[in-house]
């Protein structure tokens, strides 16, 4: 397949859509490391690495229950004639005669894995994974991000809308207080006036009263 075709057929994979073991690889026992180290080392031709066979418990039938430790995702590596001879082969020949095996109890077979398992994956993958999924979670964390950004936008919006209806009801309240006034100063000075005019009015009339 093309690499989009990996990408599309990846990315519409789930947990239950892949056959994560067969029943006949069904196994009560499996190797998950050898005495001396933290995981199982391989002799080749070409030279010596070591292998993980926890980060791959599924294929037997075991659940993913936690991540590996950091010391289990430690490299090793040796490169030719380096690993048949002196203390690395001997110590890789001892290794195997000591082998240390996980079992399963009652046969509850299971290919399911923890958040916590899944949550380490996904780290993992965003540092040593393949270039396009690396790239896909950097496109998924630009889209979170596009997403926060579009979320405060509008949270923004909202506060300026409601900034601004705040400001129209303060301005139209300053207009009711300034008519009030106004209408108040006017009946004032009516009032004012009415009040000169009486006044007026009974001084001219003790005038002709003392007259």
């Amino acid at each position: 397949m093309t690499k989009e075709e990996w990408v599309r057929k990846l990315d519409e994979a789930t947990e239950r859509s892949i056959r994560w073991y067969l029943p006949w690889n069904e196994r009560q026992h499996i190797i998950i490391k050898c005495e001396g180290y933290p995981n199982v080392p391989l002799l080749g031709t070409q030279g010596a690495i070591n292998y993980n066979p926890e980060l791959a418990v599924r294929q037997a039938g075991y659940p993913m229950i936690m991540p590996p430790p950091d010391e289990v995702m430690t490299p090793f590596v040796l490169h030719g004639p380096e690993a048949h001879k002196g203390s690395h082969y001997r110590k890789i020949l001892h290794a195997w005669n000591n082998t240390i095996k996980k079992g399963i109890a009652g046969k509850l077979w299971s290919c399911g894995a923890s958040p916590g398992y899944r949550r380490w994956v996904e780290e993992r993958v965003k540092i040593v994974g393949p270039p396009w999924v690396q790239e896909t979670f950097k496109v998924e964390k630009l889209k979170a991000t596009l997403e926060q950004t579009k979320a405060e936008k509008a949270h923004l919006k909202r506060k300026l809308e409601e900034a601004i209806e705040e400001v129209c009801r303060e301005k139209h309240l300053n207009v009711e207080i300034t008519q009030k006034a106004q209408v108040e100063q006017e009946a004032c000075l009516k009032i004012g006036s009415c009040l000169k005019a009486t006044d007026k009015e009974i001084c001219a009339g003790r005038v002709e009263w003392t007259k």
